[in-house]
This record gives structure tokens, C-alpha cells and sequence, in this order.
């Protein structure tokens, strides 16, 4: 019996580094009940929907394939080949009208700490330096970061975690009486 969640996807950029005119992009993917988050820095030498697909099918490899993809209407997710890899691996496509952003609000929480906890903090010098910083910003939003008060209270690889024993990311109160290892005491 396979738990059927959703996962929203994004992109955030165009960003340029100091002394830079090359544009640089975050494709990320989260997860719409525990807000578990793949993410990765992009730069123009693949087409984006390439690595629109490698990021998906990463998440997919480390959590498993979601039943359902929310995205906004832009070209990259409109693309035959972005649709040919969810048809292909039976992945539901829903696309966010326009004029109705709020679905996708989630993701663009996530866009919106990243902005103002990364990109607005971190003194990036190159594109290794960052991809590198980034991959640790997005690892410890996961692990280690505990204010993400729509979970309450735990990180989101707590709660993807938990929700596997759960029916439902909906069911708070089966979330709080189940007791995070990493919070036994406190």
C-alpha cells in the first residue's frame, strides 16, 4: 500500500552573483505534507528542462515517487519533455492556474527563506563555493532547522518520516503524539 502525497515544484532566478551577469537558478522540489526539499543551483548549460528532470528524478530516488506534481504553467513544466517523464513514471500532473498562486505557497515559503537566509546572508564568491553552501543550506532546512511551524515544531525529514506511518499528512493530531528521536527530553 503506497502513501500518496504531492510534492510542488519551482524555480527561483534569475540571481547573479557579485561582479556577474550570468544567471543562476534554484529548481526545487518539496514536499507538500512534510516539506522535505530537493533543490539544486542552475546555470545555463543544459537546457532547464533537463535539469528540471535530474531534480525530480533525484528526489524520487532519495523519497520515492509522489502520486502528484503542483507547478506553475511556466514553459519548463509545459514541455513535452518534462510531460513525457511524469507520464512515463505515472506521476499526476497539476498545473497552478495563474491567477490562483496559493496552491503553490509552500514552495514559495521555501523560495522565500532562501532568499532572505541564503542568498541575502551568504557571501558567495564563484558558482562552486555556492552550489556547495547551497547544498548545505538545503540539508540542514531539512535536518536541523526546527521553525517550521506548520509541522509542528519538527524538521521536515522528521516529518517525512513520520508521515510513511501515517495515512494522512492531514491527521495533526497523529503527527504530535508521535515522539521525534532527535527531541526525546525536550
Amino acid at each position: 500500500n503506497q502513501i500518496k502525497w504531492y510534492i510542488q515544484m519551482d524555480i527561483l532566478g534569475p540571481f547573479y552573483l557579485e561582479n556577474s551577469v550570468q544567471k543562476n537558478y534554484f529548481i526545487s522540489c518539496e514536499d507538500d505534507c512534510a516539506r522535505k526539499t530537493s533543490s539544486d543551483w542552475y546555470y545555463r548549460k543544459r537546457s532547464v528542462v533537463d535539469v528540471l528532470v535530474d531534480v525530480l528524478e533525484n528526489y524520487i530516488v532519495e523519497n520515492g515517487k509522489p502520486l502528484k506534481i503542483l507547478h506553475d504553467i511556466g514553459k519548463q513544466f509545459t514541455s513535452k519533455i518534462f510531460r513525457h517523464f511524469l507520464e512515463k513514471n505515472r506521476i499526476k500532473d497539476k498545473p497552478i492556474p495563474k491567477d490562483y498562486p496559493q496552491l503553490q505557497g509552500k514552495i514559495e515559503a521555501f523560495n522565500k527563506i532562501v532568499k532572505n537566509e541564503f542568498l541575502a546572508v551568504e557571501n558567495i564568491s564563484n558558482r562552486k563555493e555556492g552550489k556547495k553552501m547551497y547544498s548545505m543550506f538545503v540539508k540542514a532546512y531539512n535536518e536541523e532547522i526546527e521553525h517550521h511551524g506548520g509541522i509542528n515544531g519538527h524538521t521536515p525529514s522528521e516529518m517525512f518520516l513520520m508521515k510513511g506511518r501515517l495515512n494522512s499528512c492531514n491527521n495533526n493530531k497523529t503527527v504530535k503524539q508521535i515522539k521525534s528521536v532527535t527531541h526525546v527530553g525536550k
